[in-house]
């Protein structure tokens, strides 16, 4: 087995896990669609499943998870409201999915998704995008760990305060060293910082103050003591 052939199967074994649940997800959020949590799950798990299938250059299942994430994407921002419609073709895209998934497994090559379909879904987003983003709406996207820890049952580590957006490539690669027990690179060591500059004053700069003088000796005068008795003599 070939090094590809070992990639697509971990693909496989992880992105199973994710399209099954997300027909029992998906009919969930139909009866609360104001579940935030369970619409991020949702969201994060198409997200998952293309950066795998763009990391193996599965078109077909880049495409149709990229239209069914936009569709999400804009239901968590607050520009779209959950309809009957919008449920029927999500489901729709996961069970094309699954369909996808078991060709892969049977080493045939993953069939596109119906025109029709993907056409609805991108509909749905390019409403979104022209609709006002509901501010109140937004949430941080956690990065790929933090979703691994919570779907095999660990405490998600702390946010970090600034976040950059790594690629659904960048993703993949990042479970396939989880799975594959790759220590993650040690992060580099901060630079010294240097020492601030002294301080300078608005004033004109001080002249600097010549030493002290020591006090000269005081002056010896010089006398000469005669004695009178001597000079009389």
């Amino acid at each position: 087995m070939s090094a590809d052939d070992d990639i697509l199967a971990d693909f496989l074994i992880e992105s199973e896990e994710l399209i099954g649940s997300l027909g029992q997800q998906i009919l969930d959020l139909e009866q609360t669609p104001d579940d935030a949590n369970l619409l991020n799950a949702v969201f994060r798990s198409f997200h998952t499943v293309k950066g795998g299938a763009g990391f193996l250059e599965l078109t077909p299942v880049v495409a149709l998870c990229h239209e069914a994430e936009d569709l999400c994407n804009g239901l968590r921002n607050g520009k779209l409201t959950l309809s009957p419609e919008m449920v029927d073709a999500l489901s729709a895209a996961v069970d094309h999915l699954q369909q996808q998934h078991a060709d892969l497994s049977a080493g045939s090559p993953a069939q596109p998704a119906e025109p029709a379909l993907l056409e609805q879904l991108r509909g749905f987003a390019q409403a979104a995008s022209a609709a006002p983003m509901d501010v109140n709406a937004l949430e941080t996207e956690d990065d790929f760990e933090a979703l691994l820890d919570q779907m095999h049952g660990a405490a998600p580590a702390p946010a970090a305060a600034a976040s950059t957006a790594t690629s659904d490539e960048d993703d993949f690669e990042a479970l396939l060293d989880q799975m594959h027990g790759v220590a993650p690179a040690a992060p580099a060591a901060a630079p010294v910082a240097a020492p601030p500059p002294a301080a300078q004053t608005d004033g004109p700069a001080a002249t600097p103050t010549a030493p002290a003088k020591a006090p000269d000796k005081p002056a010896v005068e010089a006398s000469i003591r005669v004695e009178t008795g001597r000079l009389d003599a």
